[in-house]
């Protein structure tokens, strides 16, 4: 049986960027969106749930 080794910590955090780089992230304008409800507020920033398109999305 061949042991698998876990990934280092750089590795992971090279396997991460890599993905983060990869990915696209939609970008709205402000005045397509309608601002419903605020879900949440934390240290990192509000969540609030909102209408594009009469879709509903929380950001």
């Amino acid at each position: 049986m061949a042991l698998t080794r876990s990934p280092t910590q750089q590795e992971v955090l090279s396997a991460l960027k890599k993905r983060l780089e990869q990915t696209s992230v939609p970008l709205f304008p402000r005045h397509r969106l309608r601002m419903l409800s605020k879900l949440a507020e934390g240290a990192f920033g509000t969540v609030t749930t909102l209408l594009l398109r009469s879709k509903y999305i929380s950001i």
